[in-house]
């Protein structure tokens, strides 16, 4: 047995259970932003519990093990495979004393999700997807531009190509972090 997660997301206090079952509902409601929802708290500090354990799984993703089982897959051009990234998660948290259930993982993640832009600059993984994947960027009536692969052949192309071919098409890109 590890921690659980009311342990370290929580303070004791007086009728914890009934208000921090109402906060966490709160906080993880798709439409939420989750800062600030719980009234006896400042906005959501997760760095205190999420970052150490961030900081170990940067070094596990920069370590030997896992650049030999992704480097295959950078060097095809593609994303390694979710169960490598979910597995370094995983170790990351037992380094801490965490049990990798899929509600540890979830808040884990979560709590990455919440930290300030300062505190995700400490951590490689998150900086580069917070630089490379903005999704606040206005995009309405400017030009896309830049290299694009041809999805028939994998053929480097510009986005201009692409785009004049597809008069009506609509660019989704996503990331998980």
């Amino acid at each position: 047995g590890g921690r659980r997660v009311q342990d370290v997301l929580t303070r004791p206090r007086p009728r914890r259970r009934e208000r921090d079952t109402m906060s966490m509902m709160l906080m993880t409601r798709a439409a939420s932003k989750a800062v600030g929802l719980r009234h006896d708290l400042p906005p959501y500090a997760a760095g205190d519990w999420c970052l150490p354990i961030l900081h170990t799984e940067a070094a596990l993703r920069q370590g030997t093990d896992y650049l030999a089982q992704t480097a295959s897959y950078y060097d095809a051009g593609s994303p390694p495979p979710p169960e490598l990234c979910d597995a370094v998660e995983q170790q990351a948290l037992r380094a801490h004393g965490l049990d990798p259930t899929p509600e540890w993982v979830e808040a884990y993640r979560f709590a990455a999700r919440m930290l300030s832009k300062q505190e995700r600059a400490e951590v490689f993984f998150l900086r580069a997807n917070d630089e490379l994947f903005r999704p606040g960027v206005e995009l309405a009536g400017r030009r896309m531009t830049g290299a694009a692969c041809r999805v028939m052949d994998g053929a480097p192309v510009e986005m201009q190509e692409v785009l004049a071919a597809l008069p009506r098409a609509l660019l989704v890109a996503s990331t998980s972090s």
